[in-house]
């Protein structure tokens, strides 16, 4: 998947995909910025149970054992509480894409979006955990 990626002809591509702690090390390579989004384990497995609709308990469990796994020359840290902090964001942005310039507005209205799963996906989910 990482050839594929970098073959397309964009400046900067990225991956965002809260399961990326199982398949990372095919997707990201020594020296390229890797953002981890942080977040309380327990507000997790709320979340995720409330989105499947099943107890997500073992799931984020092995999440975050294989999260604990990661080994990685570039990785920002960054709290999910801080998701609305403007200069925060833009820290990371600028991290994530190397200074590169970004539109103020843009990045504001990013923060307000609320993005949602696709509900297809959340089943495909659910029939892989065999629920």
């Amino acid at each position: 998947m990482s050839l594929w990626l970098k073959s397309r002809d964009y400046d900067h591509v990225g991956i965002s995909d809260s399961s990326l702690c199982t398949y990372w090390e095919e997707v990201v390579q020594p020296g390229e910025p890797m953002l981890l989004i942080k977040r309380p384990e327990k507000e997790v497995i709320h979340s995720l149970t409330k989105q499947f609709g099943f107890d997500a308990t073992g799931i984020v469990g092995k999440m975050t054992e294989m999260l604990n796994t990661i080994k990685h020359d570039n990785v920002y840290e960054f709290n999910y509480e801080d998701i609305n902090d403007y200069e925060k964001v833009t820290d990371a942005c600028k991290f994530l894409l190397d200074s590169s310039w970004m539109d103020p507005s843009r990045t504001k209205f990013l923060i307000q979006t609320n993005v949602q799963r696709n509900q297809d996906y959340l089943e495909s989910i659910k029939l892989l955990a065999g629920v």
